[in-house]
């Protein structure tokens, strides 16, 4: 079994004689952050695909419901998702609420008092330990900002394509460089059932709806803010496309001529071959006979030699200094 990450240890040391029905959990890294019995009898909002058994949970856009007392904020490693997420709240939940929060000390938690000064009062440092600070804070009676999107337009070769994002959104507000090479780099021959793996904010699949209109467009990715960015952006387009939220490839039963993504490395702040690995292997099971799937991944990443052993031609037909884009099929 998984091993809760270190700041929900941290948590469960410091206040399981506290947590009751009056608590929320605020977007938990995995769903074993709150397996223990102590979080037993309080609610959880989660932004991924998963699933947190013995508590109550409300996957955004869902909100929850409750007159709460207490928010417990895994803190983010992106610091304009964690003023997003204290305004998310501060639109459901009354000043004076107290607010706890607690990251990992290399992910950002010993600058967020400053951060959140403009949203929360009385922030002090509660306790450390694990490599983890957990911090509390109130409230303010300061009015929430109101929650857009972000919309940019990325330029590729000679097109265009304009992306609606959300805070913590892969590729939020800068198109990643990875992403435009893969984008810059595609086959001339794109049609049919198409893709686009942990989508984002939907940048790879709308593009390719709009320049190659004779695919069909799904896209996938764990995070709920990326589902509701990838719907906006092809909105903005005038793309159709379906979007659905999946943890890897868990809810997609269709099958694909192409597969597209710029796959995730992270959980958390951790680097994690996991994810992309159960991807590449999955893939197998969604790909039409001589379908390709084809990813983009910092030269550092050993994918070569996982797409090895689930594909029996793997292809790079792209790479500069930082990045490779691979091509892998089976005949």
């Amino acid at each position: 079994m998984q091993t809760p990450s270190l700041a929900s240890q941290l948590l469960k040391k410091i206040l399981s004689d506290e947590i009751d029905h009056s608590f929320l959990f605020v977007d938990p890294i995995d769903n074993t952050d709150l397996s223990d019995p102590c979080f037993a009898n309080s609610d959880v909002w989660v932004f991924r695909d998963m699933q947190i058994p013995n508590l109550t949970s409300f996957l955004w856009p869902q909100q929850p419901n409750k007159p709460y007392k207490n928010v417990v904020l895994f803190f983010p490693k992106s610091k304009e998702k964690a003023i997003w997420l204290i305004d998310l709240l501060k639109s459901i939940l009354p000043p004076k609420t107290t607010i706890y929060f607690v990251g990992e000390n290399k992910g950002g938690i010993k600058s967020s008092a400053k951060l959140l000064a403009g949203q929360l009062d009385n922030i002090v440092k509660i306790a450390s330990g694990k490599h983890c600070v957990l911090m509390r804070g109130v409230l303010n009676h300061n009015q929430a900002s109101t929650i857009n999107f972000q919309q940019s337009d990325y330029q590729i070769n000679d097109n265009n394509i304009a992306v609606a994002s959300l805070p913590g959104v892969f590729s939020f507000k800068e198109l990643d460089h990875g992403t435009k090479l893969l984008l810059e780099n595609l086959p001339v021959n794109i049609s049919g059932k198409v893709l686009d793996f942990a989508c984002g904010c939907g940048v790879i699949g709308s593009y390719i709806k709009k320049y190659y209109p004779d695919s069909q467009i799904d896209m996938c990715d764990i995070d709920s803010l990326a589902i509701e960015s990838s719907k906006q952006t092809l909105s903005i387009n005038q793309l159709v496309g379906s979007v659905v939220i999946s943890d890897g490839l868990t809810k997609i039963s269709s099958n694909y001529q192409w597969i597209f993504s710029n796959p995730p490395f992270h959980t958390g702040i951790k680097i994690d071959y996991h994810i992309t690995e159960c991807f590449i292997k999955d893939c197998k099971n969604v790909l039409t006979t001589n379908g390709r799937l084809y990813i983009v991944a910092n030269r550092f990443l050993k994918y070569a030699q996982i797409l090895q052993d689930h594909f029996n031609n793997v292809d790079v037909v792209a790479e500069d200094n930082k990045f490779k884009v691979y091509c892998a099929f089976n005949r």
